[in-house]
Order: structure tokens, then sequence, then C-alpha cells
């Protein structure tokens, strides 16, 4: 692709084509290690979202993303110089997204809760 953004192979069940992007710009946090970064979130979708922020998180990093009280581990996908592409962990539903989008309270999945986030 021509956006800069290099791509590492992922035995994922989804791709990007499989769901609706949503363009957006809204704000959220990215946590891996001991590193919390404010992101600015300009796609959301049920797979992943596309963010811009200051810092960047090796591209294959397990996260922690959020906005608001929702939140969900993501894998980074892809990184260039002032953002990075995450794919969730699991897809969530519409009723999620939507959640993430007015940045409103969420109780986080058990499944979410059990992944490591990446120490890098």
């Amino acid at each position: 692709m021509g956006d800069g953004l290099a791509r590492p192979a992922f035995g994922h069940a989804y791709t990007d084509g499989e769901t609706r992007r949503i363009s957006v710009l809204l704000g959220g946090l990215v946590q891996w290690g001991d590193e919390l970064s404010p992101v600015r979130i300009r796609q959301l979708s049920c797979a992943g979202a596309r963010v811009e922020s200051a810092s960047i998180p090796p591209v294959g990093s397990v996260v922690r993303f959020s906005r608001g009280m929702a939140m969900v581990t993501a894998r980074v996908a892809a990184a260039g110089r002032d953002g990075f592409e995450l794919m969730f962990g699991r897809i969530i539903g519409e009723d999620e997204l939507r959640i993430f989008l007015s940045g409103t309270s969420l109780t986080i999945a058990d499944d979410d809760a059990a992944l490591p986030i990446s120490k890098n």
C-alpha cells in the first residue's frame, strides 16, 4: 500500500476488507509495558483502528487500546512515522463499537483481561 506503513503477515481470521472502517477524529489511549500514550483515533472498525501518536510501539507488540472506559487488547499490525494500525485480539460487536465512539463505560471482557501486554 502507498501509505508508508510497514505491514507484517499475521495469521488472523479476518482482514481489513471484512469490516467497515469509520473515519473519526477522537482521543484515546494505548498502553504497552509501562508506557501509556495518548492517541488520535483516525479510523475505527470492529476489527481494529488506525491511530496517530508521537510514541509508536514496535510492530507486533500486544497493547491495550482504550477510549473512556471501553478497552480492548490489540496487536500493532503496522507502523509509520506518525501513527500505527491496531488489529484487535477479537472482533468487537457493533454495540461495543458504539461505546468506543461515544466514550462511555464498558465492562472489560475476560478474554481481554487475560492477554499479556508487551513490555517493549
